[in-house]
């Protein structure tokens, strides 16, 4: 119905030329006459489309196009085939178009193979304006550029839809392209991953889901990073259905259009619609997630709303021809005018036939108004009134050709304006008038304004087309000499024998330009992305990696075909994946608009990156969260010379301990080795007494003396070493113990500020003061607050606590509890937890605890540890109240 109202509206424009009103009228009546009968017979057309694979999101426009009505609308019932047979084969979508078992079908670079081997077909409309075709290799295998394939193991399909893409990429790398030999493809990746090949082909839309359930990452190369720029799904259909069917294939392209439209603006619905009620041939264990994950690879491949739905550039297509020729896969000419789908060309011809069936009508009306001459008064009343509303019509009409957005001109077979509408005027700057009788050459620059002259004596001498029928992108040249760019879409008429040429023609400036600032702010956006020092990642919503750029693929090891397709959370350390999974769904659900945490990666040779990251969404133009940008910075040399720093401040005590002990040995062994000597000299001078036989009660009494005296210096060295290891050279105070609690989280902290360990405390108020060596008791507790932190280190860094409590114990004691959430202790480090030397640590000395427990013992408390109820330790200390006798505890 459309295209006859576009028959009558171009009708009407032609009053200007000097045609009747009444003629008009007559055309008018006839058109609609025409749409009223035509109009039953549209709800009888039945016709298929067969898919090229199984029933998926990749095809959601056309079950859209089902469910919402549209085909039904447009008066199609349309039966929409998957490519798995019952028997588990794979139909052809060219063979069932071309055997016309199917009217429609979905292909790509195929059509044009197909078109070399004999099949004629038209391509109606390209749906994926990029192809998602691709080689994906098993873990292990050394697949980095073309070359590769000469030895490996390659599945493939020979001339099939992705082969011809690899072929045409082989060819551009100097690669005879048989030089590959082919292995069996199976469907799935079983094939791949049994090691029964090496190399498959596939579709970015559903191998690494597929590999990603198999908890396998596939290494990726797409042909279009080799210059193979190809069309992904396109409609097609045979010449001749199309010739014969211009109006159902117009019909059938634009509801299938309306539904890709429907299903791009509700993927989730579509997708959970598609997985419950289409059945499979190939079923799939999550077929919601699967369809799901297709959804973000559709949008990307249709380019929507970047590029119309469905769009087709002829030239592109052409150039595709020419790579697959140049490549050997076809030969020959592509003849675009027979190749492309031209609804313009065919409401011409419905126009051609509409005229010569109103001229049948205008010719019976004239016999009939001389056969009856009776009727001529009636007949001219009636004309009167017909040729008013004629009037009204034509001002109607008119209205509306001059307030169309695109300018609209006519010209004749020599080139020469006929006719121009508002918008026309407003594009080239050129009033009507100054248009009209000039030649349309006046409205085209150099050097096309010699071709197009070319182009139309060629087209009326040999009815080659090269822009009649064919919408293309030229220049058009304004009154002041601005050359500019216009879509331009000519289609051809004849009228009383005489052909004429109408030109549809947009003011493409706008969006060239805005073309252009996009593509730089792109390369500039890539630019920056590529060379900024910061580790830089693109996820779906779902982790699943889009790119990185070179600073993150040096960070964790991987190349950037390792990481694309691959989820950020295979290369995560595993305790740490909560925490990134926690932060996305803070974003996604609007609670934050950035994340900063810490994380862990695997770096490819197993080490462990430790990674400052920040994250943040972007949104499309809905709103609705798209991607994940994530930035990582690496801290790893950082935290790794912190760590040596420990470990060799630690060593520097250790030595320095046993330097001490050594000289406090030495010191001792001095001071009591004297005494002991003074004493085996006299046990040995008594000893030849009593020999001798010589026997002196008095010298044996004053050797004795001698030696209890030398037994009492002995003991005076000994009680000296025991003054200088017990309490009494520290100064006691009354203290706060909530106030000594705080001062020694601060120390904790500053000694642990790489570490965000959350430290809470439950401290009670109105606490008794002790009377305590501050500096003893405050390393005491940092001791105990060491150790919690250091029983948590295999948790994450976001579940690691420390619990600090104080209370009254009794009417005269205070209590600290220190308390972790780490595995526990053991039943033989409980035995031997207080025992100096015993340690659990690499470097630890075991004396930490034991000399906690002296001081706490100097102060007249008690130390000891309980197990939490759900999962730690917490360590007590008790401390008495008041004033105390700091000499009363030994």
């Amino acid at each position: 119905m459309d295209s006859l109202l576009l028959v009558v509206l171009r009708s009407s424009s032609s009053l200007a030329t000097g045609r009747c009103r009444l003629r008009l009228g007559v055309r008018l009546v006839a058109g609609v006459l025409l749409v009223i009968w035509a109009m039953p017979g549209l709800a009888q057309e039945r016709i298929a489309l067969q898919l090229r694979w199984d029933h998926q999101f990749q095809f959601a426009g056309y079950y859209a196009a089902q469910w919402q009505g549209y085909y039904r609308q447009s008066g199609l019932d349309v039966d929409i085939r998957s490519a798995i047979t019952a028997s588990g084969t794979i139909r052809s979508a060219i063979q069932e178009v071309s055997e016309g078992s199917a009217e429609f079908g979905i292909g790509a670079a195929d059509i044009l193979v197909a078109r070399h081997d004999g099949h004629d077909l038209t391509v109606l409309a390209s749906i994926f304006q990029t192809s998602a075709a691709m080689l994906f290799a098993r873990p292990g295998v050394k697949f980095k550029n073309p070359a590769d394939l000469l030895t490996l193991r390659v599945a493939r399909r020979v001339n099939d839809l992705i082969d011809v893409e690899v072929q045409a990429m082989l060819r551009s790398e100097g690669i005879d392209p048989s030089a590959v030999k082919p292995f069996p493809h199976q469907a799935g990746i079983e094939h791949l991953l049994s090691k029964q090949v090496d190399v498959i082909p596939g579709y970015s839309i559903s191998i690494p889901f597929l590999a990603d359930r198999h908890g396998v990452i596939l290494t990726g190369l797409r042909p279009a990073a080799y210059g193979v720029d190809f069309y992904g799904d396109s409609l097609f259909a045979s010449a001749d259905f199309v010739n014969s069917n211009p109006e159902l294939t117009a019909r059938f392209v634009d509801a299938s259009l309306r539904g890709w439209e429907y299903a791009l603006a509700h993927p989730e619905e579509i997708a959970a619609r598609i997985a419950k009620t289409l059945p499979r041939g190939r079923p799939l264990k999550d077929p919601l997630e699967f369809n799901l994950y297709q959804a973000n690879g559709v949008k990307a491949l249709t380019m929507h709303p970047l590029i119309d739905l469905g769009h087709v550039n002829p030239d592109r297509w052409r150039r595709m021809h020419d790579s697959l020729a140049q490549a050997g896969v076809v030969s020959g000419s592509l003849d675009l005018s027979r190749f492309i789908f031209d609804p313009v060309g065919d409401v011409m011809r419905s126009r051609q036939q509409l005229r010569q069936v109103l001229i049948g009508v205008v010719a019976g009306g004239m016999l009939l108004l001389f056969a009856i001459a009776g009727w001529v008064w009636l007949l001219r009343r009636n004309v009167l009134t017909a040729t008013k509303a004629l009037q009204h019509n034509e001002t109607r009409l008119r209205a509306i050709v001059d307030t169309a957005v695109e300018g609209i001109i006519t010209i004749d077979e020599q080139g020469t304006v006929e006719s121009t509408n508002a918008a026309a005027e407003k594009i080239f700057g050129y009033a009507s008038h100054e248009m009209v009788g000039q030649s349309v050459n006046m409205l085209i620059p150099s050097p096309y304004r010699e071709e197009h002259d070319g182009y139309l004596t060629n087209y009326l001498e040999t009815g080659i087309r090269k822009i009649i029928g064919i919408g293309r992108e030229v220049q058009g040249l304004r009154k002041d000499g601005t050359i500019f760019p216009l879509e331009l879409s000519v289609a051809e008429m004849t009228v009383e024998g005489k052909r004429q040429f109408t030109g549809l023609v947009r003011d493409v400036t706008e969006r060239h330009a805005l073309q252009q600032e996009l593509r730089a702010r792109q390369e500039t956006l890539t630019l920056t992305i590529e060379n900024a020092p910061v580790g830089i990642v693109t996820t779906t919503l779902d982790g699943r990696i889009i790119s990185a750029n070179q600073a993150f693929c040096s960070i964790v090891g991987f190349s950037q075909a390792e990481l694309e397709a691959s989820l950020i959370r295979n290369i995560t350390y595993p305790s740490d994946i909560r925490d990134g999974v926690s932060g996305m769904r803070d974003l996604i659900e609007g609670r934050q608009t950035s994340i900063n945490l810490r994380q862990r990666y695997i770096h490819k040779d197993g080490s462990t990156i430790f990674a400052q990251v920040y994250l943040a969404l972007t949104h499309d133009a809905a709103g609705s969260p798209s991607t994940c940008i994530l930035q990582a910075v690496d801290r790893t040399q950082e935290i790794n010379r912190v760590q040596e720093l420990r470990q060799h401040r630690e060593r520097m005590a250790h030595v320095d301990r046993l330097s001490t002990m050594g000289e406090m040995a030495a010191g001792i062994a001095h001071e009591i080795n004297q005494p002991l000597a003074a004493i085996s000299a006299y046990a040995q001078a008594c000893q030849r007494l009593i020999q001798s036989g010589r026997t002196n009660a008095g010298e044996l009494q004053d050797a004795l003396q001698d030696v209890g005296a030398q037994v009492e210096r002995a003991g005076e060295v000994i009680r000296r070493l025991r003054g200088m290891v017990k309490k009494g050279a520290g100064q006691r105070v009354l203290t706060d113990i909530n106030e000594l609690v705080t001062e020694t989280i601060a120390l904790a902290r500053l000694d642990r500020r790489e570490q965000e360990i959350q430290i809470h405390t439950e401290l009670e108020s109105d606490l008794p003061s002790v009377e305590v060596d501050a500096i003893q008791i405050q390393q005491v507790l940092l001791n105990l607050v060491r150790n919690a932190m250091d029983a948590m280190q295999d948790l994450p860094v976001a579940e690691q606590r420390v619990t600090i409590r104080t209370s009254r114990r009794g009417p005269d004691d205070v209590e600290v509890a220190v308390a972790d959430c780490g595995a526990g202790l053991s039943g033989e480090v409980e035995k031997n937890i207080f025992r100096p030397f015993f340690t659990t640590k690499n470097t630890g000395m075991g004396m930490g605890l034991s000399i906690s427990q002296s001081i706490v013992n100097n102060h007249g408390g008690r130390i000891w540890f309980t197990g939490n109820r759900d999962q730690g330790t917490t360590f007590h200390v008790s401390i008495p109240s008041g004033i105390m006798d700091i000499y009363a505890v030994e």
